[in-house]
């Protein structure tokens, strides 16, 4: 068994200055492959908005950051109907391109 990674601890000033950073990428569609700072970005906004325990509601504005991120990467890309696995289009009612329903019925 192999001993487990050892993980590095952010300074103060290096966390401030990543925070910094993130703000050129949070909340914009990116394309994982060119930017994976994006992700990073967007995860750790997402995270941070989670653990603020003074903000009202933060569950709820995390889950909507999420959704509307989603369909900003995923809107240019959609160009057909969603169906299931087996090819059977079950939708009844039209779905927005970025409702989270599309990812249970896919």
């Amino acid at each position: 068994m192999s001993a487990p990674p050892i993980v590095h601890r952010l300074s103060a000033a290096e966390r401030s200055k990543l925070l910094k950073e993130d703000q050129t990428w949070v909340g914009k569609a990116f394309d994982i492959a060119v930017s994976p700072r994006a992700l990073q970005a967007d995860t750790r906004h997402m995270a941070l908005t989670l653990l603020d325990t003074q903000m009202e509601y933060r569950a709820s504005r995390a889950a909507a950051f999420a959704e509307t991120l989603i369909g900003d990467i995923m809107n240019p890309h959609v160009t057909a109907p969603i169906a299931c696995g087996k090819g059977v289009q079950l939708l009844l009612q039209y779905l927005r391109r970025d409702d989270p329903r599309g990812f249970e019925l896919g």
